[in-house]
């Protein structure tokens, strides 16, 4: 990355819009476009290694760089490299990758990047900035712990059928879960050195059972008896409610009916998706009312069990869970990174999130 001397030139992407970095002229942003664009902003990076240095860290950024813009490509959004804004986040992550030298950390870092380019959320925004900052420090069995938490805290399947959505749990499960997991505590200390985690020593994580009857809340209701007077009552409920959502065969309890969803989070993306189904998430509360959705059924639960018994990765990452450590939370940052982490071994299967 030679000197450039002070000129203005033009660079024609078609149908796109100016930009201007150093003198040059760009019309639009295409990947090639992109990848200059990225070596200019990095000359004040590989300017402050010295020449043993400077070498290795030319490399470094560089496959960075190319990381960047394929990810960014693929979601069209090779615009924000125009932004200056996004520019200095750029520099941001030249340094970290230069420090780095790990393959997966520059994909991390195109992860947060792309993050950032869909985000107009100060807060948000500042939580990238910093995840960027320590992407370089973080251990890769810290890093595995902080992204299974998050998984199993938030992640659940969208599918309503019970033996479906435990394989397409299963399925992301083994794409994101670095196993082995980290077994002392010493990763919790060394994420909350790094702010990525706070350490609530006075809290403790809901034991497996407790968090599994939230993500599967659909899939752990009692039901109701399949008779023909119950099917009758709640068909006359949900249809003044509004709700058109049908009862399937309870794949945990023979003999019982249930609604076909996962959770709270499923019934809320079909009330978005399909709302001449399901009207609202309310009307979908109360609808469900007989089928007794929300409240954990003991037989249900156990059969739960059984099922993810034959499911290795999430039985793995429901025995880690219930090791006992010290409590903590995600912050912004590490939430952010936890979630670029996902995006990263989600793409690396071809799968997406």
């Amino acid at each position: 990355m030679a000197d450039r001397p002070n000129r203005s030139t033009q660079r024609a992407g078609e149908g796109a819009q100016q930009l201007q970095i150093d003198g040059d002229v760009y019309l639009g942003v295409t990947p090639a476009e992109a990848i200059e664009i990225a070596r200019l902003v990095a000359q004040d990076v590989v300017a402050s290694f010295t020449a043993g240095a400077l070498a290795e860290a030319t490399k470094r950024i560089d496959a960075f760089d190319r990381k960047l813009v394929e990810v960014l490509d693929q979601e069209h959004s090779l615009a924000a490299f125009s932004e200056p804004a996004f520019q200095i986040l750029i520099k941001k992550a030249q340094r970290s990758a230069a420090a780095s030298g790990r393959d997966s950390d520059y994909d991390r870092l195109a992860e947060l990047l792309s993050r950032r380019a869909h985000e107009d959320d100060r807060k948000k925004r500042a939580a990238v900035d910093r995840a960027v900052e320590v992407v370089d420090l973080v251990d890769d069995a810290a890093l595995a712990g902080l992204t299974a938490v998050r998984y199993f805290l938030l992640e659940s399947p969208t599918g309503g059928a019970i033996g479906a959505g435990l394989d397409q749990f299963e399925k992301f499960a083994t794409a994101i879960v670095d196993l082995p997991l980290p077994e002392d505590e010493d990763w919790i200390e060394h994420l909350d050195s790094l702010g990525l985690v706070r350490i609530a020593r006075l809290e403790t994580f809901h034991p497996a059972k407790q968090v599994l009857a939230n993500l599967f809340k659909g899939y752990v209701c009692p039901g109701v008896e399949n008779t023909s007077e119950n099917v009758i009552a709640y068909y006359a409920q949900a249809n003044q409610q509004g709700v058109k959502a049908r009862m399937e065969e309870h794949e945990l309890r023979d003999g019982f009916l249930r609604i076909p969803v996962s959770n709270d989070s499923s019934v809320r993306a079909l009330a978005e998706s399909h709302p001449h189904v399901v009207s609202s998430f309310d009307a979908f509360l109360e609808a469900a009312k007989p089928t007794g959705y929300g409240t954990t059924d003991p037989a249900a639960m156990s059969a739960l069990l059984a099922e993810i018994d034959s499911r290795p990765t999430t039985r793995a990452l429901i025995e880690w869970w219930d090791q006992p450590r010290v409590g903590f939370r995600h912050t912004p940052a590490g939430a952010v990174l936890a979630a670029a982490n996902s995006r990263r071994l989600m793409r690396a299967v071809g799968l997406s999130t």
